[in-house]
């Protein structure tokens, strides 16, 4: 079970999901113990019986394929946010990888500045003295 200081979205007792999880583990130890004799309800006299019971064991199949599908359905929105995680990683370290790129490039632009020459920039980076206004291309 999900931790509650762990849960960033609320609590584990808030999660529907967990609830129904938990009632179909209840249920199905309900009528694993009800084999062979009855159960008694409180409000009426006649307890359920193995007619009764046939009938309620056949909907934890559908309980338990709903809940398969929720995990599936988990798994594929996890998977999805680990992507949406790695790529925004990946932005971040582009962006640092960018900024140090820049600061490369106005390092060399100043020195070239200071030496009076461009010689050395790459094409489309050369400045035209002056204006601080790259070269056209060529």
């Amino acid at each position: 079970m999900v931790i509650a200081s762990r849960c960033p979205f609320g609590q584990p007792e808030e999660d529907p999901f967990l609830l129904l999880e938990s009632s179909l583990h209840c249920r199905e130890r309900i009528l694993q113990g009800a084999v062979g004799h009855p159960l008694q309800r409180s409000w009426i006299e006649h307890p359920y019986g193995e007619e009764e019971l046939t009938l309620l064991k056949e909907v934890l199949p559908v309980l338990q394929e709903w809940l398969a599908l929720v995990d599936a359905i988990d798994a594929e929105l996890l998977e999805q946010q680990r992507e949406r995680e790695a790529l925004a990683a990946q932005g971040v370290k582009r962006h640092q990888w960018e900024e140090t790129v820049n600061d490369a490039k106005r390092w060399l632009n100043f020195r070239c500045r200071l030496k009076g020459t461009d010689r050395g920039m790459p094409p489309g980076e050369q400045r035209l003295r002056g204006s601080g206004k790259p070269t056209a291309p060529g």
